[in-house]
């Protein structure tokens, strides 16, 4: 890894009015960037990757037909009290269902092209006039390519959760496809990716490979970008689940001990190759869906032990709210956010 280079978790909190318009939206990611390089707070570090949360442009296809609308609050307030019921169970379904008539995944794969655009062109912008690497988080998309003759074309109508790596050139350089899905994304028409395309890109600041979200629960698939050489690797999560309660029957452990006892924290660790793992957490409010989290960085103690063995964990702001939890039990704990419903940048050094 670079030397004198650092990260920068962005643990954002979109809401509705980001998505209202294009204008609204790229203003919205234009400011968080702003946010993340102030000077004041990156200090001698300058990040030289960003990292998002999963499903940044989760809103954008569904709402896609909304920004050419004279008023699109008007608009969403009245499908907001036609289908408020059903939002209260299944907000994506049933906007899904009450704006495009058709299949979940049917909006997802006609709108594409505009919602890609519209998703991926302010990340581009910040890439370049940054100078660091960018993962924006993921969007549900349909596998696409370009050709001369074509043009930018889908391969076929299967949607994804699919996140992307952006150089600073503002080139997309890389594409990962989760894996293994979840129960609402199946029944959002969401199609599992392919293991074979997880492997990690050679950058200038290391080999760097993603995850989203479960994907970064599986040993398999730590193993495997371990075997590839991978140095640092970044799972762009969102979890809609109540952070400091117990998720389900069974489990006497709150969400956020699960994912830290049993995360890609641990896996990292006595690994070959890997040496960072980086994990923004999306903490959204649109509708009624809501995703809570609080970012971590970790570092694999067996790689990094010379620097870490007296490491003290950093909390943006200071000690996290509302948790008794004894963070420093979790080996390799380097960076976690203060907050796990609020926006803010988890800051760390390679």
């Amino acid at each position: 890894m670079v030397k004198n280079a650092g990260f920068a978790l962005v643990q954002s909190r979109f809401v509705l009015s980001d998505y209202l318009s294009e204008e609204n939206f790229h203003n919205k990611i234009r400011s968080l960037f702003s946010r993340v390089f102030t000077a004041d707070k990156t200090g001698a570090i300058r990040p030289v990757i960003v990292v998002f949360p999963e499903l940044t442009g989760l809103w954008i296809p569904v709402l896609t037909g909304l920004f050419k609308k004279r008023n699109p609050v008007e608009e969403i307030n009245r499908i907001s009290k036609v289908i408020l019921a059903r939002l209260k169970k299944t907000p994506l379904k049933a906007l899904m269902s009450f704006i495009t008539g058709q299949k979940f995944s049917f909006a997802f794969y006609e709108s594409w092209e505009e919602s890609y655009r519209i998703w991926i062109t302010p990340f581009v912008e910040a890439a370049r006039r940054y100078n660091t690497y960018v993962c924006p988080g993921s969007m549900f998309m349909p596998q696409r390519d370009w050709e001369v003759s074509k043009g930018a074309f889908t391969v076929s109508k299967r949607i994804y959760n699919t996140s992307l790596l952006i150089s600073p050139k503002g080139k997309v350089i890389g594409v990962s496809r989760k894996v293994n899905i979840t129960g609402d994304e199946k029944k959002l028409g969401i199609k599992e990716g392919s293991v074979e395309d997880l492997f990690p890109l050679h950058t200038e600041i290391g080999k760097i490979g993603t995850l989203v979200c479960l994907d970064g629960f599986y040993d398999s698939l730590v193993a495997r970008l371990d075997n590839f050489g991978c140095e640092l690797v970044i799972q762009p999560s969102a979890n809609p689940k109540k952070w400091l309660q117990i998720p389900r029957r069974g489990i006497k452990i709150t969400q956020e001990e699960e994912w830290l006892s049993f995360g890609i924290g641990g896996l990292v660790q006595e690994r070959e190759s890997i040496v960072y793992a980086l994990n923004p957490m999306g903490v959204s409010a649109v509708f009624n869906h809501r995703d809570e989290g609080r970012s971590s960085a970790w570092v694999n103690l067996s790689l990094k032990r010379g620097r870490t063995d007296r490491h003290e964990i950093k909390i943006a702001g200071g000690r996290p709210d509302n948790s008794n939890i004894d963070y420093k039990k979790y080996r390799g704990l380097y960076g976690i956010a203060e907050s796990c419903d609020g926006e803010e940048v988890v800051y760390g050094g390679f």
